[in-house]
Order: structure tokens, then sequence, then C-alpha cells
């Protein structure tokens, strides 16, 4: 079982969040939540044996962004990941250049949370879909994306899947641009899935994240 830490300074999502990993999931335990990085730095142990910290970019003292470069010298191959409400590029490019390994909004659900930090542990860096897709058009412009999707020899409908999906589309969004049923979506993404040799719709957006450029 993997085990987690929050540092987050609004007490009802920090308590709902240790409530659902604590009591409620069956892969993950959250055993250390605090209200600041000055709270963690005093309270934190080796002992503890954290696999993953959240980490709020808004906190009152030392901000979450600044705290990466504290909880990074604990463990220096720790995964940290900020969980905030601001998807603000220039702090997404802060957190990520200060040693941030993930990016993930407090949109989702403790459900999707949970999926995105087990992705985390088997294939890298957790983040949110509008998130990586930001970064993406960052690194990896128009022209290079439509280069990578022919190298994978896509069909110019699964081409099409695969960029609404960059796009941040959800796949009740996709099928009616496209003029599939939601069934027939998922046929064809279960294809581009296996072409890809990816597992998920964020792994499928990491794979173009982690191309070269």
């Amino acid at each position: 079982m993997l085990k987690i830490a929050i540092i987050e300074d609004d007490k009802e999502y920090r308590d709902a969040f240790k409530a659902f990993f604590t009591q409620k999931s069956e892969t993950i335990e959250c055993v250390f939540a605090v209200n600041g990085i000055e709270t963690f730095l005093k309270y934190y142990h080796e002992e503890l044996e954290l696999d993953i910290i959240l980490v709020d970019i808004q906190l009152q003292g030392i901000n979450g962004i600044k705290g990466v470069n504290y909880l990074r010298k604990l463990d220096e191959d720790m995964e940290l990941i900020m969980l905030t409400s601001f998807d603000d590029s220039k702090l997404i490019f802060q957190a990520i250049t200060s040693g941030a390994t993930g990016y993930l909004l407090k949109n989702l659900t403790f459900e999707e949370i949970e999926s995105e930090l087990l992705n985390t542990i088997k294939n890298g860096a957790a983040m949110s879909p509008q998130i990586a897709r930001r970064i993406i058009r960052h690194f990896q412009p128009q022209k290079k994306i439509l280069s990578l999707l022919e190298e994978e020899k896509l069909t110019e409908k699964e081409n099409q899947i695969v960029q609404l999906v960059i796009d941040g589309k959800t796949y009740e969004e996709i099928a009616p641009l496209i003029g599939l049923t939601i069934n027939g979506l998922k046929y064809h993404v279960k294809n581009i899935y296996k072409k890809l040799h990816v597992k998920s719709k964020s792994g499928l957006i990491k794979k173009f994240l982690g191309r070269n450029n």
C-alpha cells in the first residue's frame, strides 16, 4: 500500500482527503496531513516511509512552490506533487522547475487523484489532463504533434481523436464532434491505446509529453 502525505491549509479539504485515503482507499493510505511546510518539516521523520507528498501552492508561511525545495532535500527520490486550484501557466512551470514531479488540480475527485497517484508510481508524472496539455503545447508545437501522430501510423479518425484528447475534451464531447456513439468512440480509443502502447487517457497525454523535441 502506498503511503502519502498532504500539506494543505484548507482544513475541510485536508480532513476529507485524509478520510478518503485512510478509510476508503484499498491502495493508498494518507499517514500524514498538516497545514503548512513548516509544520511538515517540524514533525517529519524517515520512519513515515512516504512514497508521495502532495502540496498545495497557496499556503501560509512558506508557499508550496518554495516548499518543494525544502522537501526535495528530505529525499531526492520522493514524488512531490502539487495539488492546487491554480492552473496558471506561470505557476505550473515554476512548480516543475522547482522540483515538483507532478501537478494535479483539485477539480479531480479523490478517486481520480487515487488513479493518478497509482499511475505515477508505475509510469511517471501525475498530471491533470489540462495541465499536461499546456505543457505539451509549450514543448510540442502543433506541427510536431502531427508529425508524431504520423509516425505512429494512426488512421485519420484516430489522429483526430488523439488531438481532441490532447485538447482536453471528454469522451462525451468528442463523440458528437466526429459522428460516433460513446461505444464507437471507446472502440477507436481501445485501438489507439494498443497502437501507442498506453493504458489510459493520462498515459496517452504523457506519451506525447515525454517525446523528445
